[in-house]
């Protein structure tokens, strides 16, 4: 699940069919902790650990339907994460920024609405991207 505010789903829906692109910079990702399984999260498996002092770059990927995503996620002082760490992320829906997968255009959402949470479907020829 990602939460996107109203205006999101109704600008991306606003040609029928459109399909969307979502990006999050890496520091606005937040490490839910485990026991957490309520707030809406996408699911990361660490894949590599870029340990730069400051910051922690995790390099991993998500299950999104049938295909394996590339997500980054960058997380302050030293990693507690090593290679095969599963771990459940999240991110502020003010922090996901949406873009048209037919012109890679950003779609504007910037009224400030309440966030809802959008499930993809299994069927990765009928969900958003």
């Amino acid at each position: 699940m990602v939460p996107l505010t109203r205006d999101t789903v109704r600008a991306a829906g606003a040609d029928a069919g459109t399909e969307i692109v979502l990006g999050v910079r890496p520091e606005q990702f937040a490490v839910l902790s485990p026991e957490d399984l309520e707030t809406p999260a996408l699911e990361l498996v660490v894949e590599a650990v870029e340990d730069t002092g400051a910051v922690a770059y995790l390099h991993t990927s998500a299950k999104i339907g049938p295909e394996v995503v590339p997500v980054v996620v960058r997380l302050p002082g030293r990693p507690t994460q090593d290679k095969g760490a599963q771990l459940r992320v999240t991110a502020r829906p003010d922090a996901v920024h949406c873009f048209s997968a037919e012109t890679g255009l950003r779609i504007d959402t910037t009224d400030g609405s309440t966030p809802i949470h959008v499930r993809f479907p299994e069927d990765a020829g009928s969900r958003p991207r």
